[in-house]
């Protein structure tokens, strides 16, 4: 049986203020095993890969070494006491759960009296908060203070009023809890279709078939009466999911995310009560503009999406952190359709900086997508020695697999940029054996088998020949697709680049109008805010 990794992994996902908290609370927590626990820890947070025979070797002629199974597993949980014992403050919900505790402790010791007090308060803020859970369990406390008869004189009314009060408290708060469970169905439901989009359906029409019955539920039809604040977030985004993803109505789809955004910032404490769904709302209205190619909006939303936690004292929990690394991963790919040159020198390497500051959040899609636009930007800088290292050191990292298939395009055109026929030869073939693996991609498989030909011929004329045969090829693949879907086509960099180098312009100029013709039909003459 292979060792469990799994104190390696809890560790490595600790910020250097958890560790050093850790390390704090087993200090003087009592015990003869917790100085030996802080060698143990340290050593694993050594380990970049976990290896338990080095630990045991390290270790062997300690107790623990014939059984360290269980004293990793005691490891394990004093630092999770150790994260809850930090965190119960730390947000909202947080100190909501402290606070329920607290109830049931001071019922435990029949202090009623006291115990009544202090659940009404929580209950206000779990209400405020729209905490159902705490909301439901706070009135099953109340409940049981009833039940006990003792805490009688506490109450405003007879027993047999107040559970009917309570009952009726009750309902609502399960009322508005099931619809938000209801709509949330929905949602994931969207969700999961999407991310399987090529597995659940054959064709475009039927998954738009399929989503308009699924819209048909009686919570989308009509004009929407929603209940809670939590109900008026997820019935807005599972109305962007569905116009977006769906219908390729990108602008009705950002209408949705904004409307969300500025209901938060009509009640600014509810952004410090909801923790990061403040930032997850910036985050959908960015995707949105991207996709609309309104750069300058997507810009202006990733600032105030970077800005927040301060503006809003917000804490840094590790969701929190993770949004400060994807505004990064948002600005690169905003910048790469501005081409504004000042901006881009000064972002990559900030960009690099922040995969290193935040790498303990294990955010590989992020530090991926950061580390493509970085790679996209040394090549819009023609700075393709650069641009070749980032596609090496990209290719050369195992988490990293979803965007391969780009860095290898970008590596390419830098090894044709700088006349490297015999390598870009050597890269477009085995690019053609890794796209095999993909038959979708088939426009992708045009352009390596392309750069091929590129790199056989003699002259300029065959290289043009070879370009324009790629380009028709490309044409031919995308008829018949949604316009979302062309618009991603269109703007792909090997459709740009040859495109360019057809009409004797640069790169930067076959972008720009790209990209200003995808955004016109990516509005599809809805307004956009």
């Amino acid at each position: 049986m292979t060792p469990s990794n799994d104190l390696h992994e809890l560790i490595h996902s600790l910020t250097k203020m958890e560790k050093r908290y850790f390390k704090l609370y087993v200090s003087r927590s009592p015990g003869a095993k917790q100085p030996l626990a802080l060698k143990v820890f340290d050593a694993i947070a050594k380990q970049r890969k976990y290896d338990e025979k080095a630990l045991l070797k390290a270790f062997k002629d300690e107790s623990f070494a014939s059984n360290f199974p269980a004293y990793k597993n005691h490891i394990y949980n004093s630092v999770l006491r150790a994260l809850a014992h930090s965190r119960e403050s730390a947000t909202e919900t947080d100190s909501i759960a402290l606070q329920l505790r607290q109830v049931k402790i001071l019922l435990e010791n029949n202090l009623h009296k006291q115990a009544y007090k202090l659940n009404q308060r929580l209950r206000n803020r779990a209400t405020e908060a729209e905490d159902f859970g705490s909301i439901m369990e706070s009135i099953e406390l109340d409940r049981k203070m009833l039940v006990a008869r003792s805490g009688e004189y506490l109450f405003d009314a007879p027993p047999e009023e107040m559970i009917e009060r309570l009952s009726a408290k009750s309902q609502l708060v399960l009322e508005q809890w099931q619809r938000v469970v209801e709509v949330q169905k929905i949602q994931m439901m969207l969700f999961d279709a999407h991310l399987n989009f090529n597995r659940r359906f054959s064709s475009w029409r039927e998954a738009e078939t399929w989503a308009e019955a699924l819209m048909s539920h009686e919570f989308f039809t009509g004009t929407p009466n929603l209940l809670s604040f939590e109900e008026f977030v997820t019935y807005h985004y599972t109305k962007f999911l569905y116009e977006v993803q769906f219908r390729g109505n990108t602008a009705a789809g950002l209408k949705h995310t904004l409307s969300i955004v500025q209901e938060y910032e009509m009640h600014p404490k509810r952004i410090l009560l909801s923790g990061a769904g403040y930032l997850r709302a910036c985050s959908w209205v960015i995707i949105a503009a991207i996709w609309l190619y309104d750069f300058e909006v997507a810009l202006k939303y990733n600032t105030i999406m970077r800005r927040a936690p301060e503006k809003y004292y917000l804490t840094r929990t590790a969701e929190v952190n993770r949004f400060d690394l994807q505004s990064y991963a948002f600005e690169g790919s905003i910048l790469t359709g501005l081409f504004k040159d000042e901006l881009s020198e000064t972002y990559i390497p900030k960009a690099l900086e922040a995969i290193e500051k935040w790498r303990v959040l294990k955010r590989p899609h992020e530090e991926e997508s950061i580390l493509i636009a970085c790679i996209q930007l040394y090549y819009e800088l023609q700075c393709y020695d650069e641009c070749i290292s980032l596609c090496s050191r990209y290719l050369n990292t195992q988490e990293y697999l979803k965007g391969e298939n780009q860095v290898r395009i970008y590596l390419a055109l830098a090894h044709f940029a700088l006349g490297h026929r015999d390598i870009l030869s050597s890269i477009a073939r085995c690019s053609v054996r890794y796209i095999q693996q993909f038959p979708l991609l088939e426009h992708d498989r045009l352009f390596y088998l392309c750069m091929n030909r590129i790199a056989e011929a003699d002259s300029e004329l065959k290289i043009r020949k070879h370009i324009q045969t790629f380009l028709d090829q490309f044409s031919t693949h995308n008829d018949g697709l949604p316009d979302p879907v062309k618009n991603n086509a269109v703007t792909s960099v090997h459709y740009i680049w040859a495109a360019a180098y057809l009409k004797g312009i640069s790169y930067r100029e076959e972008s720009l109008l790209q990209y200003e013709l995808a955004g016109q039909s990516a509005k599809q003459d809805t307004q956009v805010p």
